[in-house]
């Protein structure tokens, strides 16, 4: 209220004066001043944070209109009807003119009431739950839309197809994550969009599937305000490994050639179910509902059953050449029982194998891992 308010700033004031810290409620004034300069303790800087927990009144609508009684009438009762109705009742005024206010969940309750004594007008009535909404989004849009701090020499873009994917590309130092996969590949315009919303100098672009790498690109040509290059990521486990091979202050041209490498170490899976018929690398046939066993981009396991088929790509993995860590994703169709069901597996199958274990949350694919 404005009581209050004036309270705060003769607080504040006085705070300034005396060259003492204050707090009240989201707003914290700091004042550094000496004692002998009043002037400069009033120059502290105020620091204003975004509120989410203010709950206000427990009643929705904020009433208020003018009333011209008819008669006479008893105020005081108006008054307790009023609590009735809600909280922060105000009756102002004298006979006939008056100025009504009530928080309340029934307005139309309070307007039919007043009503029977005289004349209502100039009504308004504030829905409290959307203005606050309203307030605190457009404090989070004013602080979103504060000037970036000095762009960093190097940022990153991937695509992923799962929630789980994309929390652990950010915490791996991605700073867009383009929603994307094997089914929904964004375009050229997506990437550039993404790109365009990384404050670096210069950008690398992870498209994690070989049929984005084309639109990827694409989008690196076609950028003219920053320096952009693709690191041609099939997976998004390709892109775990290439992540951790960035030096912190490394260039673009030393941070691509390292990633690359890296990514070219780490073999990867994918089981998936097929839709069409068709036929693995052997010429063993596939039917449309079997489970496909895909290595590297070539399907080299068909079966029926997701934890046998998976077990068979990493064991033929392994007899091709034995890794060390194994990294596995679960899809979005793999619940945690099924899932902790596998890795149970693998470890008993592959007891030398070091298992990093997340869930990925990837649609139509309940299992993704590669192999280092």
């Amino acid at each position: 209220s404005g009581a209050f308010g004036f309270a705060m700033f003769l607080e504040h004031f006085v705070a300034a004066a005396l060259g003492r810290t204050t707090e009240v409620s989201s707003i914290s004034t700091t004042f550094d001043a000496d004692a002998d300069s009043a002037r400069g303790a009033a120059l502290g800087r105020v620091e204003i944070e975004a509120n989410d927990d203010w709950e206000g009144s427990e009643y929705r609508y904020c009433n208020e209109f003018l009333f011209k009684a008819d008669a006479p009438f008893d105020e005081d009762e108006v008054l307790k009807f009023l609590a009735s109705m809600g909280d922060c009742e105000l009756l102002v005024g004298a006979y006939p003119d008056y100025k009504i206010h009530v928080h309340s969940n029934t307005p139309n309750l309070v307007l039919e009431h007043m009503l029977a004594l005289g004349q209502i007008y100039e009504v308004f009535i504030h829905n409290m739950d959307i203005e606050a909404a309203e307030r605190t989004a457009k404090i989070h849009a004013d602080q979103d839309a504060e000037p970036a701090g000095p762009a960093k020499a190097l940022g990153f873009v991937a695509v992923a197809a799962g929630s789980g994917q994309a929390d652990i590309l950010r915490s791996l130092g991605v700073d867009v994550v383009v929603s994307g996969g094997q089914t929904m590949n964004p375009s050229t315009a997506d990437l550039l969009d993404a790109v365009a919303k990384v404050n670096a100098e210069a950008v690398i672009i992870l498209p994690n599937n070989s049929n984005i790498r084309m639109a990827a690109e694409a989008a690196a040509s076609a950028c003219t305000d920053k320096q952009v290059a693709v690191v041609p990521t099939r997976s998004v486990p390709q892109a775990f490994s290439a992540l951790f091979a960035v030096l912190p202050d490394a260039t673009l041209d030393d941070a691509v050639a390292a990633m690359t490498e890296a990514a070219s170490e780490v073999r990867d899976g994918e089981i998936t179910s097929a839709v069409r018929d068709s036929a693995a690398s052997d010429g063993t046939p596939i039917h449309a509902g079997d489970v496909m066993g895909i290595i590297c981009d070539s399907i080299d396991v068909v079966g029926s059953d997701v934890k046998q088929v998976t077990l068979d790509c990493i064991n033929k993995m392994q007899e091709d050449e034995e890794g060390d860590t194994l990294t596995i994703l679960a899809g979005a169709d793999m619940d945690d029982e099924a899932f902790q069901d596998l890795l149970d597996a693998i470890e008993e199958a592959q007891p030398d194998l070091e298992v990093d274990s997340h869930r990925g949350e990837q649609p139509l694919y309940p299992v993704i891992f590669s192999i280092e």
